[in-house]
């Protein structure tokens, strides 16, 4: 039980580190890791549960041990484990999903984000086209 809360409370903060990402900039960023030096905690396991998360659940995905939707990841461990184990798995479950689907269009526009972008929507609907076509590929086993 302790080990099931070990790991929620990794991917809560988790989550939260790719929250903020989300919600700050380059020109803001600075202002919030000074304001808040705990964020550079956040951001170190993010990174590490970035790390660990991504290419595990690929892999899940890829043996068909795994679901891309949360709901279903919940349920399988649920059923397996019990609710602490679902909840956990789940919140892993959201933060591959945030970090295939919509982390990266959103970094590649702040770092060329010159001016010279006109419409950013094409970089987030196509990160989420090409991430979900790989996703869907993977759970049929095409890869």
């Amino acid at each position: 039980m302790l080990g099931s809360l070990v790991v929620i409370v990794f991917g809560l903060v988790a989550v939260l580190g790719s929250a903020i990402i989300l919600a700050t900039n380059k020109t803001t960023l600075p202002d919030v890791l000074k304001d808040h030096p705990l964020v550079y905690g956040v951001f170190l396991v993010t990174g590490f549960a970035v790390f660990l998360v991504v290419p595990g659940h690929l892999g899940e995905i890829a043996r068909d041990e795994a679901s891309l939707l949360p709901w279903n990841v919940f349920i399988e461990n649920f059923q397996r484990h019990g609710v602490l184990d679902g909840v956990g798995a789940s919140i892993f479950n959201f933060l591959f999903l945030l970090w295939v689907l919509v982390v990266p269009a959103h970094l590649y526009v702040e770092h060329r984000d010159n001016g010279e972008i006109e419409y950013k929507g094409h970089i987030y609907l196509s990160n989420l086209f090409f991430g979900g076509v790989v996703c869907v590929l993977l759970a049929l086993g095409e890869f």
